[in-house]
């Protein structure tokens, strides 16, 4: 044989001259030759001269580090490879050379039966065979290299539980494939509620006639409307519709907890300054547009000025009657206009 052989190129078995012809023969792929060649903890030094490539040989050498096959002399192991000591239902072992020592024997009658029947149901989602015969037994043997680990792990847990989810991977996949379409509907949902225009659903109740959410009312009032302005906007725009609007529509799903807890705080208060004005009132306008609400709301804020002790010109604010120290007794002793509708009645008394 007219070969030069490098000496710096080895397998884990210290053989030369097979993995330098593997290397130099172009008919072999470079896969083939890294079986051959064995696996090594310095597998970076093997892949410089098969590869020759600093690009290649790095990300490759990280890939197969300090994984090295230490049976098959640079062959992969095959499922003929594994060697069993006899047990109690081994059949009788050969004698062995050395004298009283139990001999390594093959697979007994049957095994490799089971073996092969749990590498197909490992590779069970292989429905086309793409993964060869020789693949499966590479990666299940190199699986029950460590067999002796996982006893020690069920010695040590005698009582730990594992679920069937290897057995019934598929149904395991299957339920990350819904979880995963949940997630994609979810996103489109946001998509489609942030770019098209939104429309309320058939389902959702609409109280009256051109209600609008209070979200999008409550900006034609700033902290500093007065509690008459707010009163009038409180019953001409229907703000406890308009809030029941808010909280089953899409959006209010949509908003972080800080921007519903705004908008909610936002409401209670403009709900308790109006309720003081409606006890500072003797009677609700029979028919209540906007100009009558908006006397009513202007005769309640001058009361509530004599009575909270305000002065002539300051701007009485629902903030401001919010944290009065009177606000909280006068809503247990006085009582609302009797001619109120009975639905606003049981609304501000909750």
């Amino acid at each position: 044989m007219n070969l030069s052989v490098n000496k710096a190129l080895r397998s884990h078995c210290n053989k030369r001259g097979s993995q330098q012809l593997c290397a130099e023969s172009p008919s072999a792929s470079g896969l083939s030759q890294y079986f051959r060649a064995g696996w090594q903890s310095a597998a970076n030094t093997m892949l410089k001269y098969i590869a020759g490539s600093v690009a290649l040989e790095r990300p490759a050498a990280k890939a197969v580090a300090k994984w090295p096959a230490r049976d098959g002399c640079g062959q992969p192991v095959m499922f003929d490879d594994i060697l069993v000591s006899p047990g109690p239902h081994s059949p009788p072992s050969p004698p062995s050379s050395q004298g009283s020592e139990p001999v390594a024997v093959g697979p007994v009658v049957g095994e490799r039966d089971k073996l092969q029947r749990f590498t197909d149901s490992l590779f069970e989602d292989d429905q086309d065979g793409l993964w060869d015969q020789k693949v499966r037994e590479l990666l299940v043997s190199t699986l029950l290299l460590r067999y002796d680990q996982f006893l020690d792990v069920l010695r040590d847990h005698p009582k730990a539980w594992i679920p069937d989810y290897i057995v019934r991977h598929e149904q395991l996949r299957r339920a990350y494939d819904n979880q995963q379409f949940s997630t994609v509907c979810e996103s489109v949902r946001l998509l489609k509620n942030h770019l098209l225009p939104s429309s309320e659903s058939s389902s959702t109740p609409t109280p009256s006639k051109g209600v609008i959410k209070f979200s999008v009312s409550c900006k034609a009032l700033n902290k500093d409307s007065s509690i008459s302005d707010v009163t009038t906007k409180f019953f001409v725009d229907n703000f406890p519709a308009g809030f029941n609007l808010d909280k089953e529509s899409e959006s209010w799903k949509d908003m972080d907890k800080n921007q519903r807890k705004s908008l909610s705080n936002r409401f209670a208060a403009m709900k308790c300054a109006v309720r003081i004005a409606l006890l500072h009132t003797d009677a609700f306008p029979k028919d209540p547009d906007k100009k009558a609400i908006g006397q009513m709301a202007r005769l309640a804020e001058e009361k509530i000025r004599a009575d909270f002790g305000f002065d002539k010109n300051e701007r009485i604010t629902v903030y401001k009657i919010q944290k009065h120290e009177k606000t909280k007794g006068l809503q247990s002793t006085l009582g609302l206009p009797t001619n109120l509708p009975q639905p606003m009645q049981a609304f501000f008394r909750n």
